[in-house]
Protein backbone atom coordinates (compact mmCIF):
# COMPACT_ATOMS: atom_id res chain seq x y z
CA UNK A 1 0.00 0.00 0.00
CA UNK A 2 1.31 3.39 -1.09
CA UNK A 3 1.22 6.85 0.82
CA UNK A 4 -0.72 8.46 -2.30
CA UNK A 5 0.11 12.12 -0.34
CA UNK A 6 3.60 11.49 -0.02
CA UNK A 7 4.16 10.33 -3.77
CA UNK A 8 2.59 13.10 -5.20
CA UNK A 9 3.40 15.91 -2.58
CA UNK A 10 5.52 18.86 -3.85
CA UNK A 11 4.36 18.42 -7.55
CA UNK A 12 2.71 21.45 -9.70
CA UNK A 13 -1.28 21.34 -8.53
CA UNK A 14 -2.33 20.06 -11.56
CA UNK A 15 0.03 17.14 -11.98
CA UNK A 16 -0.53 16.22 -8.16
CA UNK A 17 -4.45 16.29 -8.72
CA UNK A 18 -3.41 13.86 -11.92
CA UNK A 19 -1.20 11.58 -9.67
CA UNK A 20 -3.34 11.06 -6.53
CA UNK A 21 -6.37 9.79 -8.92
CA UNK A 22 -4.28 7.51 -10.70
CA UNK A 23 -2.73 6.31 -7.29
CA UNK A 24 -6.07 6.23 -5.28
CA UNK A 25 -7.36 4.24 -8.09
CA UNK A 26 -4.54 1.91 -8.30
CA UNK A 27 -4.83 1.61 -4.32
CA UNK A 28 -8.62 0.44 -5.09
CA UNK A 29 -7.99 -1.94 -7.79
CA UNK A 30 -5.31 -4.18 -5.72
CA UNK A 31 -8.51 -4.52 -2.98
CA UNK A 32 -9.12 -8.08 -3.18
CA UNK A 33 -12.84 -8.51 -4.72
CA UNK A 34 -14.34 -9.71 -1.28
CA UNK A 35 -13.71 -6.06 0.09
CA UNK A 36 -15.89 -5.52 -3.12
CA UNK A 37 -18.74 -7.45 -2.16
CA UNK A 38 -18.78 -6.81 1.41
CA UNK A 39 -19.47 -2.82 0.75
CA UNK A 40 -22.04 -3.97 -1.80
CA UNK A 41 -23.68 -5.88 0.94
CA UNK A 42 -23.59 -3.28 3.13
CA UNK A 43 -24.89 -0.17 1.15
CA UNK A 44 -27.24 -2.33 -0.90
CA UNK A 45 -28.75 -4.66 1.53
CA UNK A 46 -27.58 -4.01 5.43
CA UNK A 47 -28.36 -0.21 4.99
CA UNK A 48 -31.67 -0.13 3.48
CA UNK A 49 -33.17 -2.73 5.97
CA UNK A 50 -31.87 -0.86 8.75
CA UNK A 51 -33.48 2.67 7.24
CA UNK A 52 -36.86 0.68 6.38
CA UNK A 53 -36.59 -1.08 10.49
CA UNK A 54 -36.62 2.53 11.06
CA UNK A 55 -39.01 4.20 9.05
CA UNK A 56 -41.46 1.05 10.28
CA UNK A 57 -40.74 1.42 13.77
CA UNK A 58 -41.55 5.07 13.25
CA UNK A 59 -45.03 4.63 11.77
CA UNK A 60 -45.77 1.68 14.21
CA UNK A 61 -45.24 3.69 17.33
CA UNK A 62 -45.81 8.02 16.49
CA UNK A 63 -45.37 10.07 19.30
CA UNK A 64 -49.88 10.57 19.85
CA UNK A 65 -52.44 11.70 22.16
CA UNK A 66 -51.56 12.25 25.74
CA UNK A 67 -47.79 12.45 25.09
CA UNK A 68 -48.08 14.89 21.44
CA UNK A 69 -50.82 16.91 23.50
CA UNK A 70 -48.36 17.68 26.64
CA UNK A 71 -45.30 18.41 24.21
CA UNK A 72 -47.08 20.65 21.55
CA UNK A 73 -47.10 23.71 23.76
CA UNK A 74 -43.37 23.44 24.72
CA UNK A 75 -42.56 22.54 20.85
CA UNK A 76 -44.57 25.11 19.39
CA UNK A 77 -42.89 27.82 21.50
CA UNK A 78 -39.55 26.74 20.59
CA UNK A 79 -40.22 26.65 17.05
CA UNK A 80 -41.54 30.23 17.25
CA UNK A 81 -38.31 31.55 19.07
CA UNK A 82 -35.67 29.27 17.31
CA UNK A 83 -34.42 32.03 14.47
CA UNK A 84 -33.96 34.44 16.95
CA UNK A 85 -31.94 32.43 19.59
CA UNK A 86 -29.33 31.43 16.91
CA UNK A 87 -29.08 34.88 15.57
CA UNK A 88 -28.16 35.26 18.92
CA UNK A 89 -25.69 32.58 19.56
CA UNK A 90 -23.99 33.42 16.56
CA UNK A 91 -23.75 37.07 17.46
CA UNK A 92 -22.78 36.63 21.02
CA UNK A 93 -20.23 33.83 19.67
CA UNK A 94 -18.36 35.89 17.36
CA UNK A 95 -18.28 39.23 19.74
CA UNK A 96 -16.30 38.64 22.80
CA UNK A 97 -17.78 39.19 26.10
CA UNK A 98 -15.40 40.57 28.11
CA UNK A 99 -15.99 41.27 31.54
CA UNK A 100 -14.93 43.61 34.24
Amino acid sequence: MENCEQLCNGRPAEEEAACMAECQASTIERQPAAVRTYMEVLFCIVVPFFQLLAAALTYTFPIKGERLEANAPETRSYLLTWPSTVAKRITSKSQPQWSD
